[in-house]
């Protein structure tokens, strides 16, 4: 009850450190999501998107998850765009959490001499503060789960940190599991976490082979977010950008052509979602 039942166990953004709904049962009961699309009819491109509105006082959020396979990737990626709108600044965190062994980092991070937890209640007691650092642009780290690896990189704004945890704080009968998670934390009022999730090269424990341990993805950018739409790129370190757009309009008015543009810069596309 303290910790799985609370926000921050799971894979979902929590606002100012509070588990959704005041952890109020009968309050949550009374509320759910709702369908923004749903596409699956093309094998290389498919997507699905939900809202929810009123889980936290003031704020809306709507998550969609795109996979698409790219002919320059070994296998699909994962993406996740999760739009955050507020009537006011609050501090969003974004926990990941996942198996494996962290490989590599691609910016600074300090590592606790002495364990902390996160915090004093809604579940951030029982996460040790491992290590952090600072993030700005785009973060990316790497992590080795059996025999692949995996890359999740995400966009950043300046004051970004990332947080590297581990559950099993204030735990004295050892009833958690300790598993690592990440912790992506911003702060603003309307926010766009956008991530790209890539499975890449392969790990022979048995004859130490190893092969592909860096992905192709470099940067993860928002480049505008509006009532209309949001567009991402995707940037690779073979020289190669990727723009995908999602359609934040009501579902009756997606199936449409639309236009926005962000820094003088036009973008085209029609449907829900779409590689432009």
């Amino acid at each position: 009850k303290s910790y799985c039942k609370q926000t921050i166990a799971h894979n979902t953004v929590t606002v100012d450190q509070k588990t959704q709904n005041n952890f109020d049962t009968a309050l949550a009961e009374t509320k759910f999501g709702s369908k923004h699309f749903f596409k699956a009819d093309d094998e290389k491109l498919q997507g699905m998107s939900g809202r929810i509105s009123g889980y936290y006082n003031g704020v809306d959020m709507q998550r969609s998850i795109i996979l698409a396979e790219l002919p320059e990737f070994e296998k699909p990626l994962v993406i996740d765009v999760y739009r955050i709108e507020a009537d006011q600044e609050h501090q969003y965190d974004l926990p990941v959490h996942y198996s494996g062994q962290i490989i590599r980092t691609d910016f600074e991070y300090d590592v606790e001499s002495t364990l902390r937890p996160m915090g004093e209640d809604n579940g951030y007691q029982h996460l040790w503060n491992v290590g952090s650092g600072q993030v700005q642009g785009s973060s990316l780290v790497s992590w080795l789960h059996d025999n692949s690896y995996y890359s999740l990189i995400t966009s950043a704004t300046n004051g970004g940190k990332v947080f590297f945890t581990r559950t099993g704080a204030n735990d004295p009968d050892f009833n958690l599991k300790s598993e690592p998670a990440l912790i992506l934390r911003q702060s603003g009022q309307n926010h766009v976490f956008a991530s790209v999730l890539e499975t890449h090269g392969y790990f022979n424990e048995s004859i130490e082979a190893s092969v592909g341990a860096r992905g192709l993805v470099e940067s993860v950018t928002v480049v505008g977010n509006n009532e209309v739409g949001t567009v991402i790129r995707l940037q690779t370190t073979t020289g190669n950008a990727y723009h995908f757009a999602i359609c934040n309009l009501e579902e009756d008015k997606q199936n449409a052509a639309h236009r926005i543009e962000f820094d003088g810069v036009t973008y085209t596309w029609e449907g829900a979602f779409a590689q432009i």
